[in-house]
């Protein structure tokens, strides 16, 4: 699949279903699957979500956090290909200003590394 990747990432158009992974505030992996033509807007603009699938049950000034797909993360899934070509990648979760959300949670342990 080497073939298919272009600046590190895989070519969206090559993949039927991207999944953007990233995990809540309790550890727990949650999921978005996108379509190709949402995954394309998604992987150049992020994927707007509310704070609360994170786990944030007050808001705490958060509101509207965006998934940014980290592209060294993103792999075909050969697993989750049963008619189609399915991709996942690992996601940061970051604010309208593009930093990085205090409920990220791989954003915490890169901190502490």
């Amino acid at each position: 699949m080497e073939e298919s990747r272009k600046d590190g990432f895989f070519l969206v158009d090559d993949v039927d279903l991207l999944k953007l992974q990233f995990t809540d505030l309790y550890g727990q992996l949650k999921v978005v699957e996108l379509t190709r033509g949402r995954a394309k807007k998604a992987v150049t603009e992020g994927y707007s979500v509310d704070c609360t699938v994170l786990g944030d049950r007050e808001k705490n000034g958060q509101g509207q956090l965006y998934l940014k797909p980290d592209r060294d993360t993103c792999r075909i899934l050969p697993w989750d290909s049963g008619q189609e070509n399915v991709a996942g990648v690992i996601c940061e979760v970051v604010d309208q200003e593009g930093s990085p959300s205090p409920l990220d949670t791989r954003s915490l342990l890169k901190k502490m590394l």
